[in-house]
């Protein structure tokens, strides 16, 4: 006989299973790892902008571009007593210094109105590498390989090396920064994305989207050119060998509008230089590029292969790469857009190895996609567990699920260890060493005396007038030119920084501080000289 309170009992238990259910159903739900995700990405991306990363060389020298146009109307590098030096001497990124002029126009210049736009285009370089691997792969695959790509870099694998983590050229170090590759691979990312679009039935507007997306990329970073572009063309090779699926407006809409915003970019130095000057920027351009972006020296691939093993490529971004090419074999369009991230991958860390200057930034792109490859034979391991804990412990009793389990537990690993580490340094970590040294530049000089600096982060910082090496004397500095030559009393400067780039490049000899000038203060690895006068110099000698 079935009392009051057995009803009510069983009328509890049933409320509690729904309960269950539903909450089960909300923890495996798409929405869910999203919105996980979306989160963790904000946190770490977008919070103590001024106070961590570091400002750094290349960050200034953005950012000096950003100030300058939003202050003065000149998209330059000031660099007296010489005239203004207009759109730098490499990549000026104008889809990365337009924003963030514009924050400077709204909000006044800072170092955090700048950040905040990089933290943007961080969260939407998550966004469309979501979206892409999504339509790759599922989305399971998608949230986990974002995860892994927003702990990519060094601190993704140090676990395995037994060492520190280590921040510097991770996907949060770079992308809190005012730096180019994040925003570049937005623009990558979304453009692919767009592509795999257009071949379902040639989808043009698909196709002219996906152009103008990898032009972006393009100006952006114009690396990406050298790097994105051989892939594009190498997919269309590798179809018409193999796959045999693609028409030919799927490869020439995209190339043909991927020319467009570098037409425009161009279009408007041509027409604010004149062809002289234009033609001179395009020499120093060039080599630039020559000195740094195609640099063959087997000298130094030793020290490249020794990065990359110490960011175990071998063991993540291997795995990722090799598992997604197995996958591309099926001779279907799955199979060929399977295809393109691990070649691009691949063609990227070659790149680094091989053809360029070997600098640890350069590497970080494909590091940070094979990485996020890695996920794939990850999920599709973890997919073998039932979904239930009496199930699941029945499949372990019985012998089976072992290697489901193991891949969960290196999944939660490889991304929750770096994630802690990454969300203590965004916290707590701080080195203002550049703004405490602008700032006792500053309280012990006059506003109106020129300083010798290599340091462009102090121009950005400070209200001074600095003078900074040519770009003839950059490239030497790149190439590590012996027989290099530069004079930095030519332009009478009353003072000289000696700082990082200026010690690790030797670019100021001991000998020369010592004969030409005074040591009046240091903060952290800067040095503040006053140059002293000819007669002075004499007397001393």
């Amino acid at each position: 006989m079935t009392t009051e309170f057995d009803t009510a009992l069983g009328s509890s238990i049933q409320r509690r299973l729904r309960r269950t259910h539903t909450v089960s159903r909300i923890v495996i739900s798409e929405a869910f790892w999203l919105g996980l995700l979306l989160a963790a990405t904000l946190l770490v991306a977008g919070v103590r902008l001024g106070d961590y990363p570091r400002i750094c060389f290349d960050e200034g020298y953005y950012l000096q571009l950003a100030k300058n146009l939003v202050l003065h109307g000149e998209y330059a590098l000031v660099n007296p007593p010489q005239e203004l030096d207009r759109f730098g001497l490499g990549n000026s990124s104008p889809t990365l210094i337009l924003p963030i002029a514009l924050a400077f126009r709204f909000f006044g210049v800072g170092i955090v109105q700048a950040r905040l736009v990089s933290a943007i285009y961080l969260m939407g370089a998550v966004v469309a590498g979501y979206v892409l691997l999504r339509h790759l792969y599922g989305w399971p695959t998608a949230a986990l390989a974002e995860a892994l790509f927003i702990v990519a870099g060094p601190t993704t694998v140090s676990l395995f090396q037994g060492g520190t983590l280590i921040s510097e050229f991770s996907t949060i170090w770079m992308g809190r920064k005012v730096l180019g590759e994040i925003p570049a691979l937005f623009f990558a990312l979304l453009g692919a994305w767009a592509w795999f679009r257009g071949w379902e039935q040639v989808r043009v507007w698909w196709l002219i989207g996906a152009g103008l997306l990898f032009g972006l990329t393009f100006v952006t970073k114009e690396q990406f050119l050298l790097i994105v572009g051989p892939v594009l063309g190498l997919m269309w090779i590798v179809d018409r060998l193999y796959y045999r699926r693609l028409r030919f407006q799927h490869l020439a809409i995209p190339l043909v509008l991927s020319g467009i915003p570098l037409g425009i970019w161009y279009g408007y130095k041509l027409a604010v230089l004149g062809p002289e000057a234009f033609g001179r920027h395009l020499v120093t351009l060039s080599e630039v590029s020559r000195a740094s972006t195609w640099l063959v020296d087997p000298g130094r691939w030793p020290a490249r292969f020794s990065f990359l093993y110490n960011n175990a490529f071998h063991l993540v971004g291997l795995t990722g790469i090799l598992y997604t090419l197995a996958l591309s074999m099926r001779r279907d369009l799955r199979g060929l857009k399977s295809s393109f991230l691990p070649i691009l991958s691949v063609w990227f860390v070659c790149w680094f190895a091989f053809l360029s200057i070997g600098w640890p930034r350069y590497a970080y792109p494909g590091l940070a996609i094979s990485s996020a490859l890695a996920a794939k034979p990850l999920v599709d391991l973890i997919g073998e567990l039932p979904v239930g804990l009496r199930h699941l412990w029945a499949r372990v009793r019985s012998g089976g699920m072992i290697w489901a389990l193991v891949a969960t537990v290196v999944a939660v690993v490889a991304v929750g260890y770096p994630l802690q580490d990454l969300i203590r340094q965004v916290l707590f970590d701080t080195d203002r060493t550049p703004q405490e040294f602008a700032a006792y530049i500053e309280a012990h000089t006059e506003p109106n005396v020129l300083i010798e600096n290599f340091e462009w982060e102090l121009d950005f910082l400070s209200e001074r007038h600095y003078h900074h090496p040519s770009p003839e004397v950059f490239v030497q500095l790149l190439r590590n030119d012996p027989n290099r030559t530069y004079d930095p009393l030519v332009y009478a400067p009353d003072y000289l920084v000696d700082g990082i780039y200026s010690k690790g490049t030797g670019l100021y000899p001991t000998e020369l501080l010592e004969q030409c000038c005074r040591r009046v203060g240091s903060v952290g690895e800067y040095d503040l000289y006053a140059v002293l006068d000819v007669e002075s110099r004499r007397d001393d000698g």
